[in-house]
């Protein structure tokens, strides 16, 4: 079987396909104000979460949109037509964005302005991400695609079993969609150095079961508001057999080798999340 790596996309590519109205970002960047008052020190940051596919980012995002309000920029499947592109963002406007997720690779805040302007250059920039287990991150994929109607693969998949799935994927050359796709996002296309960069590079990383851990450890840090973490976006249950997770493993241990890594040294550590020192 060949293992073809798919790209991942830029952020000018996905505000394409998702379709980011101008008048709901402009709309989004009229009110400075969360749920709790922001000091300086919020201004000063920009917060960027790499919201990695079916580990927990959306339950996520909705404890930044508690926080910073219409201040966060969430690129999402519900935004609508006519596309507007991040490089048409104002300096001005970009002063009132204190935080920005999506399904984007580490390093997407430099692709926002003109090409000759950096409209973030003058802020204190922190990442944050969320992983998972690569397996139960792998059998909750092919539960949502098979699903949920938005995913492009949905209608060639619906009514496949497991282990259909997954010999689709593999015969259409889609494996990039399973491999080491957290690693790929963590680090814009670098796996092997998923570890360092989380170790060096993010403000926080943690696991899908410590995220409540390292959000309370951020609202410590970031003067937020005490916030619980809910639960969006969850597929539906699953019906994997034995034989199906047995598959699952055998496909994490082909293509999801940095993944595994990055997993194990996140939830090695203290409370199973990472949260630096550099604030």
């Amino acid at each position: 079987m060949n293992h073809k790596t798919s790209r991942v996309q830029t952020l000018k590519d996905y505000v394409a396909r998702q379709r980011l109205t101008l008048g709901n970002l402009r709309s989004r960047l009229r009110v400075r104000a969360g749920h709790t008052p922001l000091n300086e020190s919020h201004w000063s940051r920009l917060l960027c979460f790499v919201h990695i596919p079916k580990c927990g980012g959306t339950s996520f995002n909705d404890v930044l949109w508690n926080v910073y309000g219409r201040n966060f920029l969430s690129y999402t499947y519900q935004a609508a037509s006519p596309a507007c592109e991040p490089s048409d963002i104002t300096r001005d406007q970009a002063k009132n964005v204190l935080a920005i997720s999506g399904h984007l690779p580490y390093g997407f805040h430099r692709q926002f302005g003109p090409p000759d302007e950096t409209v973030f250059a003058d802020r204190e920039v922190h990442y944050v991400s969320i992983v998972r287990d690569p397996v139960n991150r792998l059998l909750s994929l092919a539960r949502h695609v098979r699903s949920f109607p938005s995913h492009r693969l949905h209608e060639a998949t619906k009514d496949m079993t497991y282990a259909q799935f997954f010999a689709y994927v593999v015969a259409k050359g889609n494996t990039g969609l399973i491999g080491d796709n957290q690693s790929r996002l963590l680090t814009d296309q670098h796996p092997e150095r998923a570890v360092e960069y989380a170790r060096t590079r993010y403000l926080a990383v943690a696991t899908v079961e410590s995220a409540p851990g390292m959000i309370s450890a951020l609202a410590e840090k970031l003067c937020w508001p005490e916030i619980r973490l809910g639960h969006k976006n969850r597929s539906p249950k699953s019906l994997a057999s034995d034989e199906d997770r047995e598959l699952a493993e055998q496909l994490c241990a082909q293509y999801c080798q940095h993944d595994k890594a990055l997993y194990d040294y996140v939830k090695s550590q203290p409370g199973g999340f990472i949260v630096s020192d550099a604030l």
